[in-house]
């Protein structure tokens, strides 16, 4: 489940698909997750994200070349895996996974909002190497 400001969001499943509900349980508000075609391996995680035996996801959005048995969370809005590090859904292209680390924003209060990362040899804001 993923609670912002009130507004709560979570997965649910039956035996044919997973959903995304944005806001509310009301089959209104759900999304089929298409990408997950097994649903009886679907793990709900914590901030929106959740993964099967194939993939992983944040709000219902697949996180293309995810590998859903290596994915870890660093903070709410950074993950790697075996071979790359994401921000949200993208790819963070320039980034060495071995070095990356969150480091913090001068804006948010703790690490686990911070949209700055940092690799050995370069700083990063969200997706892009910082200036």
């Amino acid at each position: 489940d993923a609670e912002s400001d009130g507004y709560k969001a979570g997965y649910g499943r039956d035996d044919l698909h997973v959903y995304w509900f944005d806001c509310s349980i009301g089959s209104a508000h759900a999304t089929v997750v298409r990408a997950c075609k097994q649903p009886q391996t679907f793990i709900s995680l914590d901030y929106g994200y959740g993964k099967d035996a194939s993939h992983v996801y944040l709000e219902g959005v697949r996180i293309q070349g995810a590998d859903p048995h290596t994915w870890e969370l660093l903070n709410r809005l950074y993950s790697r895996d075996r071979k790359n590090v994401y921000f949200g859904t993208r790819k963070v292209e320039a980034a060495d996974r071995d070095s990356f680390r969150v480091v913090a924003d001068p804006d948010e209060a703790s690490l686990f909002d911070s949209m700055n990362g940092q690799d050995a040899s370069r700083n990063f804001l969200r997706w892009e190497i910082a200036a």
